[in-house]
């Protein structure tokens, strides 16, 4: 599956390793139903530089990276808007591309999501997309990782787990 050099750089483990090594925080939920573990992890929506801006991502995917592809793939069809032009994208969606991950319980959730995510001129994130990374996905095969589990995978290889997974639950939405 070719990429682009930014999505070759892009480095999934640290990103969790990333996440999962923050101090943990309190949720502040409180409930009758709920004690609040203390186990909430922050989110980090700008880990990696993925593109100056989404024309930059949609480029990026009609040049031929696959992960890009993808990733624009999965956001465009939220936009209900039926004359995107590049244009009318670069007026509206002004900001650099990243990807980061969401927060998360770690006592709940056990790992984050993956976020696509926009750096607004004001600086607040903007999340376009998000990917669970480790999750049965019925007719798609991908593997249950716990995040324990990651130090004793090769980088590469958890890497191109997600790619693979994410590449191949898109081809079956563009089959049904």
């Amino acid at each position: 599956m070719p990429r682009c050099r930014s999505c070759e750089d892009f480095d999934l483990r640290s990103l969790l390793f990333h996440s999962a090594g923050q101090d943990a925080q309190s949720t502040g939920l409180t409930g009758r139903l709920y004690s609040d573990t203390n186990d909430y992890r922050p989110p980090i929506p700008f880990f990696h530089k993925l593109h100056d801006s989404i024309i930059g991502l949609k480029r990026s995917a009609e040049g031929g990276c696959e992960t890009c592809e993808l990733l624009w793939m999965t956001w465009i069809k939220t936009v209900t808007k039926p004359d995107i032009t590049e244009d009318w994208l670069d007026k509206t969606f002004l900001g650099e591309v990243y990807l980061g991950c969401s927060g998360w319980i770690a006592s709940r959730q056990g790992s984050p999501y993956i976020t696509l995510a926009q750096k607004t001129t004001n600086g607040t994130a903007r999340t376009l997309a998000s990917f669970e990374p480790f999750a049965d996905r019925g007719t798609v095969s991908c593997r249950r990782l716990k995040l324990a589990d990651l130090s004793q995978m090769n980088c590469q290889a958890m890497d191109r787990i997600f790619w693979e997974d994410l590449y191949m639950r898109i081809q079956v939405q563009k089959v049904a």
